[in-house]
């Protein structure tokens, strides 16, 4: 499809960052999925790269790739990031080499659908030499639109050229992109490099599809819709198995939403309560015998009696209740809750079931569903001698596992560490501190 481009005002709403104060040519834009965006992050850059393997390599310096146009409303988007100072930008069109037809043989760096086009009249032209796709800018008098221009040799000098970038990858599965989460502190990026450290180390790969429910039907803000056992406004990962949930937009800058609770994670979060209590359910790859870690962020859409609101989690065939207390006053907070485990088999299905009786959009909301690989669990005493030691330093979640012996007593403030004997009841003892003495 060949479109003929306009100076029409871009629609989209747009965020600007400032990464550089000293140029608006550093500003990065965020084209939000609650405008008819894909979450992407865009920049222009100056870089220096002759070939199509420089660009990708000077891109992926910072975190992103060459930025590709698959819509108008995206080639718009981009168009509006090319300073005035430049007539336009190169993007991630390129030709396969010695393709003799102007307009065949062209492909996104991404591998995307080459099924929208907005060439400029007369436009490709230049045959086997022109295979690289340049986007003059809408304001520029002596051309407009898409333009085939000259391949470069790659290391044929030092120019800096200018590019539009693009940042679209998801590492933990949150449904955010994570440039987006660098930007706004969620994510730390020492190094500078636009991905986030997490990622490098394997900290944050969360084996959860769409765990922050980012991903599915378009919402307006402070909106909800059903999602129920027949599909209806389905939504990526997750699978309702009993009656329904409802997915809530709202967003954590809206004051004028009268919802008690805001999302954590992204603008969306999810009611366990649809027009009865519901259950979703997602299922992972695991490896059996390795250990995981779950986590959630759990609050209550409490606005009326009973003052709980919780939810049966269901991890294969073991089940354990989280419970949140309504405070009723201004947005409820969320807690942070966690379960390790150890997988049986080579796919593990985890489910969060609705406790309330209410219906109708009043039960446990939960964000963030998350699920790492955890390593082994945290022994006492080849890591800690103490089991004090090993509490007072193990992550949330986490399962203590204490050889046989007599230890000290301990104060177990966290409600989601587990602790168990490796040798049984019999042979491992805890002396209380006050001449008695307990078993684990």
């Amino acid at each position: 499809m060949t479109t003929t481009l306009t100076n029409s005002t871009i629609a989209t709403s747009l965020i600007l960052l400032s990464l550089a104060s000293s140029t608006s040519a550093q500003d990065a834009v965020q084209w939000r999925t609650e405008d008819g965006g894909n979450g992407h992050w865009y920049a222009f850059r100056l870089l220096e790269a002759d070939c199509e393997a420089e660009a990708t390599a000077a891109a992926g310096m910072f975190g992103a790739h060459l930025a590709t146009a698959t819509s108008e409303d995206e080639n718009l988007l981009m168009d509006s990031l090319i300073p005035d100072s430049e007539p336009g930008a190169y993007i991630g069109g390129f030709q396969v080499t010695g393709t003799e037809e102007d307009s065949l043989g062209w492909y996104w760096v991404t591998g995307e659908a080459w099924d929208y086009t907005a060439w400029d009249t007369n436009q490709p032209s230049g045959g086997s030499s022109e295979d690289c796709l340049f986007m003059y800018s809408l304001d520029y008098a002596n051309a407009s639109g898409w333009h085939d221009n000259v391949h470069f040799a790659c290391g044929s000098d030092t120019l800096q050229r200018p590019y539009i970038i693009e940042w679209s990858a998801d590492c933990n599965g949150d449904g955010i992109v994570d440039y987006g989460q660098i930007l706004d502190g969620t994510l730390s990026d020492e190094d500078g490099n636009g991905v986030p450290d997490c990622c490098e180390n394997g900290d944050c790969l969360n084996l959860v599809e769409n765990g922050s429910f980012e991903q599915g039907p378009a919402l307006n803000e402070c909106s909800w819709h059903w999602i129920d056992v027949a599909g209806n406004n389905a939504i990526p990962g997750w699978t309702v198995t009993s009656q329904s949930v409802a997915r809530f937009r709202i967003d954590q800058d809206d004051t004028g939403c009268l919802e008690r609770w805001r999302s954590f994670s992204g603008r969306h979060s999810l009611d366990l309560d649809g027009e009865g209590p519901g259950t979703i359910r997602t299922s992972i790859d695991t490896i059996p015998g390795e250990y995981y870690r779950l986590t959630f962020e759990l609050t209550g859409n409490c606005d009326q009696a009973p003052n709980e609101r919780g939810t049966a989690v269901t991890i294969g065939s073991t089940t354990r209740t989280f419970i949140h207390q309504c405070e009723f006053d201004g947005d409820e907070p969320w807690s942070t809750h966690a379960w390790m485990f150890r997988a049986s088999d080579a796919t593990t299905d985890i489910a969060f079931a609705s406790l309330s009786n209410q219906g109708s959009r009043n039960g446990a909301v939960i964000d963030l569903v998350t699920v790492m690989s955890a390593g082994a669990p945290i022994n006492v005493p080849a890591e800690y001698p103490t089991i004090q030691g090993a509490i007072d330093n193990a992550p949330a979640g986490a399962i203590i596992e204490v050889d046989p012996g007599t230890y000290g007593p301990f104060d177990l403030a966290a409600d989601d560490l587990t602790i168990r004997s490796t040798g049984g009841a019999g042979v491992t003892r805890i002396t209380t501190g006050l001449g008695g003495r307990g078993l684990i």
